[in-house]
């Protein structure tokens, strides 16, 4: 479990070496945009880039669909 603050960057820090090693040009793109800027919006936009990344999904979501009220 990540309790503290320097948990919490190193954790993305690892996140962001596997993603540029195996994700999509678009995965790579929008996670930095993530991590540059964290808000739900970017957030959402990250999981459909790694979704068709990672699984070729097709969905008719938008990024809003994720949204929690």
């Amino acid at each position: 479990m990540i309790t503290t603050k320097k948990e919490r960057i190193d954790e993305v820090n690892l996140q962001w070496f596997i993603t540029i090693i195996y994700a999509s040009d678009l995965a790579i793109k929008t996670m930095k945009k993530f991590i540059e800027n964290p808000n739900e919006e970017a957030l959402n936009k990250l999981v459909f880039a790694m979704r068709k990344s990672l699984y070729n999904v097709k969905t008719t979501l938008s990024p809003e669909d994720l949204s929690l009220e």
